[in-house]
Formats: C-alpha cells, sequence, structure tokens
C-alpha cells in the first residue's frame, strides 16, 4: 500500500487507513485513467473526467469490466463527499457531506457501517450493491451519540406498545411543496433547515420518550460500558424498544437537512415513475416521486445506508437526491408501482386477474356464454367483481386514458373494454358477457345509481381512491340497448394544475394576441370546439394568468375538472334547477370581476353572459362550432342582440386536439419540391378557399424556412413506435388554435348578421391563422404529423 500512495499520493491517501477499498482493477487494467485521475484529485476538472468515465456515452466506456465501473463510482463518492464545493446539487446532503462532519462520524462509529444485502436487479449493468466505498472512509451519515443500526442489531422481539408516536413529522405531501421548496432554494435558501437538537430531543418531541425512558437508556448504556467505548444512546433506545427505526431515521433526516414525504398522499405521475424500471424500484426499494430542474428525488426508507445513489444517477442520466419515506407506504407503492404501463400490457394482466377470479379457464374464456341475461352465480358485491372494476379504473388512469367503455352485445359470448386515449379507442380486455351484469350493477352501486331499473339511461359520479393517490373524479353513463342489456361509458377526469400558458404551444402571434385581449376589463371571451377539444383546459389556463389578489373570479362548470386556488368554483346541477342561467344570475349578485361559464347550451345563458360582459365583467364560456368565423352566426341563431354582441365581443378562439408525436421516435422525413408546392398550396386553400399562384406559394415557403426552420430543409415527422409511446408513435395531445379577434370591422360584420365567409375573409386578411395553417406550421415543427392535423381539420 506504501508504494500504491508514493505512486499515487492523492487517491492513494483516501484509502491510506485501508487493507482494501484502493482501485486495483482501475490500476491493472487503465492505469493511464488512474494516473489522470489522481493529477486531477480534488479539482473541478476531477469531478467532470469521472462524469465522463461514468455517466458519459463515450465509446471506450464499453471496454470497462464491472469491476472498473463499480471503482469510478466509489471514486466519485469519495470525491462528492471530501470536496463538496464541486457537486452540482449542494442542497443533497449525502452529495455534499463536509469532510470534517464524515471524519467526526466515522470516529463516533469506530468505523462500522451498515451493509446492504438486497440483492441488484438482473437487469442493471452494474451491481449496485458493490458500489459502495470501502469501510475506511467511515459510515454514512449518522449523528454524534445518533448512532442506528439496522433491526438486524436489535433484539428478536421488541417489547409491544411501548413505542408511542404522537408527533406529526414535518413531511412534505404534494408536488407543489416541492415546487415551492426548490423555488425557495434557487433563491438561495438552504431548505430543509437543519435541526441542531440532539436526537434525544428530537425524539422526545416526535416520538414520546419520556424522562424515565431516557434516565433508563443512559442507565443501560452505562452498565454496558465497561471500560469500552459508551455505545450512543440511539442504539441503546432502539434495543429496548423505546423507539423504532424509522423513528430514529426521521430523527436523523432532520438533523441533516433531508426531505421527508408522504407518499400516500404525494402523486407521482406516470412519466416520473417510467424514469426507473419496476424490477429495479422493487429490487432496490427506491420511487421516484418527482424530477425538477434536472434533479430526480428518490423515496428510500433509509437514505443513510442507501448505498445506490450514483447507480441511479447513472441509470436515468440525472443528478439524484435521497428523500424518506416510511417503509410501509414505499411498500404500499410498490404494490402499484409499474402497474400498467401500456394498454397491451394491461390486457394480459386483466385477462389473468379475470380468469383467476372468475374461476375461468382459457377454453372456457373463449366459449363463454353467448346468453349475456343468463345470470351469474356472481353478484355486484363479491370480492372479485369488486377488484376487476377497481383494475380497469386503475389501469386507464395509470395509462392517462379520457374514457373507458364497457360494452356487451346480444349473441356475443364476450363483453368488451376499451379506453379511450389521445383521442383514440383502443381495446384493452374482454370478459364473459355471463358476468356483465355483475360489473354494471357493481358500477351502479360506485356511482349511487339504482340497480333496478335497466330501461332507462343513468347518470353518475364516483370518486374514486387508487392508494397511496388523490382521488379522482370519475363520470358515469349507462344506456340500456337490445334486449336489457346495458352498456357503460366513464369520463375519468383527471384533475390536475393548469396549464402556463405557453404550454398551450400557441403559435407567436396567437399567444401574444390571447395574452394582450384575456387582460380586458370587461367583454366576452370564447373558446369554441366539439366535445373533448381541450375548451376548459385553456379557459383555466387563461384564469391561472388573471388569478391575482385584486380579482375576484367565479366560475361555474359540469364538471369542475381542474380546481384552482382563490377561485369560487360551483358545480351546477341541471336536476334541482341549478342551472348555467341559475347560476351566473347569482354570480351577478356577488360581485364578480371575472366570470367563467362552463357553457353556453341555451338562449337564456346566453343573453345572460352577454349582459354581464357589457356591465362591467369579463366573461369567458366555451360554444360547440367547428371554427372561429362560425361562432358569431351560431349566437345570433340564439337570438342573442347582434349589436349588443358586437359591442362585447373581445375574441374567438377555436380549437382542435391531435395526438403529439413521441419524441423519442419520431422518423425525421425530408421534402421534395412538389411534396412542399403541395403542402404549400393546402395551406394558401385553408384559408383563401382557392389555389395559390406561384409567387404566394413561393411567400409561403420563404416563410416556413426563415420562421420554422431557419433557414434548413423544411422536413415532417412520421410515427414509428417504441415502448414509451406504446408502440403506437404517439405521446399525449396537444392543440391546434384559430384566433379571431374582435376588431372594428368584425364588429360591424356581426351588426349586419355577416355569413361565416366573410369573417374568415377579413380575419386572415388581419393576420388570423386557420386550424389548418396551425397544424401544418406544427407538423413542420416535428410536434405532430400531417395524418393528424388532415384528421382534425376540414
Amino acid at each position: 500500500m506504501g508504494d500504491l500512495i508514493q505512486k499515487y499520493p492523492k487517491i492513494g491517501s483516501v484509502f491510506a487507513k485501508a487493507e482494501q477499498g484502493f482501485p486495483v482493477h482501475l490500476l491493472e487494467q487503465h492505469e493511464h485513467l488512474l494516473r489522470e485521475l489522481d493529477a486531477a484529485w480534488g479539482t473541478a476538472d476531477c469531478v467532470r473526467l469521472l462524469e465522463d468515465l461514468v455517466f458519459s456515452d463515450r465509446p471506450d466506456r464499453h471496454g470497462f469490466t464491472s469491476e472498473v465501473m463499480m471503482e469510478l463510482f466509489a471514486l466519485k463518492s469519495h470525491h462528492d463527499r471530501l470536496y463538496p464545493q464541486f457537486v452540482a446539487n449542494q442542497f443533497d446532503p449525502f452529495a455534499a457531506v463536509k469532510t470534517d462532519e464524515a471524519d467526526e462520524l466515522f470516529l463516533k462509529h469506530g468505523g462500522a457501517r451498515i451493509e446492504k444485502t438486497t440483492p441488484a436487479p438482473a437487469r442493471a449493468p452494474v451491481a449496485p450493491a458493490a458500489v459502495a466505498p470501502s469501510s475506511a472512509t467511515g459510515p454514512s451519515p449518522q449523528t454524534e451519540d445518533r448512532s442506528v443500526q439496522t433491526p438486524a442489531a436489535a433484539p428478536a422481539s421488541q417489547p409491544a406498545g411501548k413505542i408511542r408516536p404522537i408527533g406529526s413529522w414535518p413531511e412534505i405531501a404534494s408536488l407543489d411543496e416541492l415546487r415551492e421548496l426548490q423555488k425557495r432554494r434557487a433563491a438561495g435558501e438552504r431548505l430543509p433547515a437543519r435541526d441542531r437538537r440532539r436526537i434525544v430531543e428530537i425524539l422526545k418531541q416526535y416520538a414520546d420518550i419520556t424522562d424515565a425512558d431516557l434516565a433508563k437508556a443512559i442507565q443501560v448504556q452505562n452498565d454496558g460500558c465497561s471500560g469500552k467505548k459508551r455505545e450512543p444512546i440511539g442504539k441503546v433506545l432502539l434495543k429496548l424498544g423505546m423507539v423504532d427505526e424509522e423513528a430514529v431515521i426521521r430523527a436523523l433526516c432532520l438533523q441533516y437537512g433531508v426531505i421527508m414525504v408522504n407518499l400516500q398522499r404525494f402523486h407521482n405521475d406516470a412519466e416520473t415513475m417510467r424514469t426507473i424500471s419496476p424490477e429495479v424500484a422493487k429490487s432496490l426499494r427506491a420511487i421516484p416521486i418527482a424530477v425538477l430542474d434536472g434533479t430526480l428525488f428518490l423515496a428510500v426508507e433509509n437514505p443513510f445506508s442507501f448505498e445506490q445513489r450514483e447507480y441511479f444517477v447513472f441509470l436515468t442520466k440525472r443528478k439524484v437526491e435521497l428523500v424518506m419515506a416510511s417503509s410501509a407506504q414505499i411498500d404500499q407503492k410498490l404494490l402499484d408501482y409499474g402497474q400498467v404501463r401500456s394498454v397491451q400490457q394491461g390486457k394480459e394482466e386483466f385477462r389473468t386477474l379475470a380468469q383467476k377470479a372468475l374461476g375461468t379457464s382459457d377454453i372456457e374464456f373463449a366459449n363463454a356464454e353467448a346468453d349475456s341475461d343468463t345470470d351469474s352465480t356472481l353478484s355486484q358485491d363479491d370480492a372479485s367483481i369488486v377488484g376487476l372494476v377497481n383494475k380497469i379504473i386503475s389501469d386507464a388512469a395509470e395509462v392517462n386514458a379520457s374514457d373507458i367503455h364497457i360494452e356487451s352485445f346480444h349473441g356475443d359470448a364476450l363483453a368488451y373494454i376499451r379506453f379511450r386515449r389521445d383521442g383514440r379507442l383502443e381495446e384493452y380486455s374482454q370478459y364473459p358477457a355471463s358476468y356483465h351484469r355483475a360489473v354494471v350493477s357493481r358500477i351502479k352501486i360506485m356511482s349511487n345509481l339504482d340497480i333496478s331499473e335497466r330501461r332507462i339511461a343513468q347518470d353518475g359520479k364516483i370518486s374514486f381512491l387508487r392508494p397511496g393517490r388523490e382521488r379522482m373524479d370519475l363520470r358515469v353513463a349507462t344506456i340500456p340497448t337490445t334486449r336489457g342489456i346495458e352498456n357503460v361509458s366513464i369520463r375519468l377526469l383527471h384533475a390536475g394544475d393548469p396549464y402556463p400558458m405557453e404550454a398551450l404551444k400557441m403559435s407567436e402571434r396567437d399567444l401574444t394576441l390571447f395574452r394582450r385581449l384575456i387582460h380586458r376589463p370587461y367583454g366576452l371571451i370564447l373558446v369554441c370546439g366539439p366535445t373533448g377539444s381541450g375548451k376548459t383546459t385553456t379557459l383555466h389556463s387563461a384564469l391561472r394568468e388573471l388569478n391575482t389578489p385584486d380579482k375576484k373570479i367565479w366560475t361555474a362548470e359540469d364538471p369542475i375538472e381542474i380546481v384552482q386556488k382563490k377561485i369560487c368554483q360551483v358545480q351546477v346541477n341541471p336536476k334541482i334547477g341549478w342551472t348555467f342561467a341559475a347560476a351566473l344570475r347569482s354570480f351577478l349578485r356577488a360581485d364578480p370581476d371575472i366570470i367563467m361559464i362552463g357553457e353556453m347550451r341555451d338562449q337564456e345563458t346566453a343573453k345572460i353572459a352577454l349582459e354581464a360582459s357589457m356591465t362591467g365583467h369579463l366573461v369567458l364560456s366555451t360554444l360547440h362550432t367547428n371554427s372561429a368565423s362560425e361562432t358569431a352566426a351560431r349566437l345570433i341563431d340564439l337570438e342573442v342582440d347582434p349589436f349588443n354582441l358586437g359591442d362585447a365581443l373581445i375574441m374567438i378562439l377555436a380549437q382542435r386536439l391531435t395526438r403529439r408525436l413521441c419524441t423519442h421516435c419520431a422518423e425525421k422525413v425530408l421534402l421534395g419540391q412538389a411534396e412542399i408546392d403541395d403542402l404549400a398550396s393546402e395551406y394558401y386553400y385553408s384559408a383563401h378557399k382557392r389555389m395559390p399562384s406561384l409567387a404566394e406559394r413561393e411567400l409561403i415557403v420563404h416563410g416556413w424556412k426563415k420562421q420554422l426552420t431557419h433557414g434548413a430543409e423544411l422536413a415532417l415527422w412520421k410515427a414509428k413506435g417504441c415502448e414509451q409511446c406504446g408502440m403506437t408513435g404517439y405521446q399525449g395531445r396537444m392543440a391546434l388554435f384559430e384566433l379571431l379577434e374582435g376588431t372594428p370591422e368584425i364588429r360591424e360584420l356581426v351588426v349586419h348578421r355577416a355569413p361565416a365567409a366573410e369573417y374568415q375573409r377579413i380575419a386572415v386578411a388581419q393576420g388570423m391563422r386557420t386550424l389548418k395553417q396551425d397544424g401544418i406550421e406544427k407538423a413542420l415543427r416535428g410536434l405532430t404529423d400531417m395524418a393528424e392535423v388532415r384528421g382534425a381539420c376540414n
């Protein structure tokens, strides 16, 4: 070892006290790299070199053996600990433990460390359990008299009923809270703040350790000393069963400023969960909870003995910050982790579950009774039916489906389940039709509907709670078909935060104009399009920007899909006479500044909304029309006064939804000159209803190259399909927009009841882009493809 220290003085000094741990495999196989690392040790250049070796995709990394990779992980871990000033995430205590603290903790523990025995997943490129540095560098952070061992060091049985948790540990329970913490960190605050008290004082507050308990622990500590080093008080309390391991870990988290999360209330979105495979998460008991500012927040039971942090950095190509969550909550999350990542995967899982639950074999599944009216031996309250219905809803939510369709047909042996995802129906699974009545009855019970009534359509709602997730509202419609068979449609209302306006992907012209017009003090703003085209989402994005302390905002919606703080939102209920019109009348007596009406369904609502917009209120609403130019004519058909409408109208925004191309697999296809000419002609015809001249076509192409591709060749993208998008080639949806401003010329047309073609002619001359024109520009940017654009627009 002396020769190695002399040859590699900087790295060798790290392992001077250890009999093992020096990177011998790196020395034997890549000596030149070890020399480079030793020369740069303790500098920012060393960090860059280590990250290049470990985390980049450099070609020569394929020559590294697993032993070399583990030694590089260990070297980076040592360097981050010893030189925290070079660590990118200064708020992560496990990435930046001060040197003097590490040395003190090492001496306090006598070099003992907590060993992990969890096996690494077979698919992992590096065995994570072997990544940890040698014991010579000391243990993971604990505290002065704050030591804790794993349960293996505790007695086999702990006194029952002795642990009395009373305090509410400070936990983060939502993504919004974590975002706020990151925002304050960016402003320079050190959060969470470190609790400087001794561990026993923290435990006395949160775990109800009494003075008598502490006196007993001290007595045991003194009796066990007998000339040897005093056993830490935290370890003694743990052995006596006065606290549990989780309480001690939480106390350590407070001392070291480690974030604690409540996974039961914290909503993990599917995109974050996909950053780590279910196999790795379950093997290493780690839950990804959020990705913010390039940092992956990873929930584990004991951050102080978790040795795979660098492995997850390698795996995800992101910075990783460890946060603490209880073992029970992690167990629950792991049960649901990766429940279904695609409709195809969920289909097989559901089929297997149905066969087990219903006691049906493959042969019986294929040859089930054709008569769906035959009563099943299972009732709507049977555990297997309850489990099947819950799985259908959970899987639909997991793949971000907007609707569930459960259908049975006379004479068909099977009942069918389909999901609508990104606007397209996809087959999910089937089950024997003889069980359809029990499934429908179960859904009716959950919706508080009459299970004995099968002759008329019924509407209801479900408040569905997935384990470890926030409640989700479902809108249910049952409709009787032939021979009394009922089919069910379920709309999933994915509650969430409103999008910022930039996330709507409006064109620069539309976004600037939309943002300016919504700040008018009074008037009428309309968003139009078919059902499910994202109108409510757009309006809530506008309200998000308008929601300031000096504004009073009322909304009437059916249903309330997005909840915003400090906005008074009302759920209408036509069955009891609480209609949009009734709600709007009440709002006018409540001193509002801004009113949002979910939909102008009838003449009465339209007239009251128009009157409100002319009496000092900004009114936002939706309407079911095909384009912006047709909307004014539609309102006049509802017999509103055209003079008042012309005075009040601020703008009309039409929109459609198209599927967004998957960014992982979309393929670029360069366009030939003939294809460019055809696309330019289609673009021009959409607005002017005639074919362009050569000069007009060239002007369009020149504008595309200048604004969209910055001089590069024009191209479109096509869907291919990969694991990330479930082999569909698409992932998510985006909106196409058509914004018509209520200019004096447009108001003049309203007053004179002009036809829709005149509105479009004037608006296009004033700079409006039609829905198809907006779609073509987004296709040229690679956001969607022309098949989607043509499918959404005329």
